[in-house]
C-alpha cells in the first residue's frame, strides 16, 4: 500500500506505541559513524528519530512524491545530514553500503501491505555485511474466534434489511478479509505460531504461513484471527495482538461460512496464504481442519468479480 495522504501519516505518527518504540530502537541501534537507510519513509519520522539518536548519515527513500514534504520538514527542522530519494521500486542506487536498514513496512498482519518484497531487495542491495535491520523478526500468530457477534455481522445481507432479499451477497461478505478489535474472550485459546521472519536472513516473503493448536475446550468457533508482534532490537518490542495495549494496527479476521465446532482431542491446523497481485493489493486464501472437519475461505474470486471493468452504459440482464 502507497501512503500519500498526509492524514494517513498523521494517523500513523499518533500511534505513540509505534513510534516511541522505534526511536528507541534506533538510539539502541546506532552506533557513531553508521550509515542509516529509512526505506519508506513517509513523512520522514524514522529518519529524524535516527539523526536525532546519533546517525552519522540518513538516507530517506520513498516510491511515493510524498518524500518531498519529508524533505521540507528536515530542512525546517534543521536536519542537514539527511539525503532524500524519490525513488519508484528498484530504482535506488546509492554509492556506498548502509550500517542500518530501518521501516516500518508492516501492515495489518504485518503481510497485508506489498513492501515486504522491496524491502528484502534493498537490504541485499543496500546493507553491509554485518548490518542491522530494524526491526529484527516479526511473528505472526492467530486464534480461532469464538465470539459469533464477528460472524453474525458479515451475515447482515440475509437478514432481509429494508424487506429486500440481499442474499446473493452474502458470499461476499463472508469472503473479505478486514481488520477488527478483538478481546481476549473474543478467542478460543490458545494461540498459534504461523511464522517467525528472521529478517536479516528471510530469503523471500512467504506465500505461506501455517500452525497448529490444540483447543483448549469444545466450543463453536467462526473464523481466525491473526495478528502480529515485532522485536524491533534486543528487549524492544511491538504487540498488535488482543492482549496488548491498541495501537493503530487491527487484528485480522478471517471469516468461516459456517460456524464450527471444535475440541480438545482434535488439534487444529492454520493455513493463511497472501497472494501479491501489485505493490498495494493482496489477497488470501485460509483454511483451518482438524482432520475430520475443514473450513476454508478466499477473497480473490468475489474480489475479482466485484472489481471486474465494466463498461458504462445499460446493464444486461443476466436472466436470474
Amino acid at each position: 500500500m502507497g501512503y500519500d495522504e498526509v492524514s494517513e501519516h498523521q494517523w500513523m505518527m499518533e500511534d505513540t506505541l509505534r513510534t516511541l518504540a522505534y526511536e528507541r530502537a534506533l538510539r539502541a541501534v546506532i552506533r557513531p559513524g553508521d550509515t542509516v537507510l529509512d526505506f519508506g519513509c513517509g513523512l520522514g519520522i524514522l529518519a529524524m528519530l535516527a539523526s536525532r539518536a546519533g546517525a552519522k548519515k540518513v538516507i530517506a527513500v520513498d516510491r511515493l512524491p510524498i518524500v518531498r514534504l519529508a524533505h521540507k520538514v528536515a530542512r525546517q527542522n534543521g536536519l542537514s545530514n539527511i539525503d532524500f530519494y524519490h525513488a519508484p521500486e528498484g530504482s535506488l542506487d546509492l554509492p556506498a553500503k548502509v550500517d542500518v536498514l530501518v521501516s516500518e513496512w508492516m501492515g495489518h498482519f504485518a503481510l497485508h501491505e506489498g513492501m515486504l518484497a522491496p524491502l528484502l531487495a534493498a537490504r541485499d542491495r543496500h546493507l553491509a555485511p554485518g548490518g542491522r535491520m530494524i526491526p529484527e523478526t516479526v511473528t505472526l500468530r492467530a486464534a480461532l474466534v469464538r465470539d459469533p457477534s464477528y460472524l453474525e455481522r458479515r451475515r447482515y445481507f440475509s437478514t432481509r434489511p429494508y424487506g429486500f432479499d440481499f442474499s446473493s451477497i452474502t458470499p461476499f461478505s463472508l469472503s473479505e478479509v478486514r481488520g477488527e478489535r478483538f478481546a481476549p474472550s473474543h478467542l478460543a485459546p490458545p494461540t498459534a505460531t504461523l511464522a517467525t521472519l528472521e529478517m536479516a536472513h528471510l530469503p523471500a516473503p512467504p506465500t505461506v504461513v501455517e500452525g497448529s493448536l490444540s483447543p483448549e475446550q469444545a466450543c463453536e468457533v467462526t473464523g481466525i484471527a491473526a495478528w502480529f508482534e515485532a522485536c524491533l532490537a534486543p528487549g524492544i518490542h511491538l504487540d498488535t495482538g488482543p492482549l496488548a495495549p491498541p495501537t493503530h494496527w487491527a487484528q485480522f479476521f478471517f471469516p468461516f461460512t459456517d460456524p464450527w465446532e471444535i475440541s480438545p482431542s482434535r488439534p487444529v491446523h492454520l493455513r493463511l496464504a497472501p497472494l501479491q497481485l501489485d505493490a498495494v493489493h493482496t489477497r488470501w486464501h485460509w483454511s483451518a481442519t482438524d482432520g475430520t472437519t475443514t473450513r476454508t475461505g478466499d477473497d480473490l474470486t468475489a474480489s475479482a468479480f466485484v472489481n471486474r471493468p465494466l463498461p458504462p452504459g445499460l446493464l444486461p440482464d443476466d436472466g436470474r
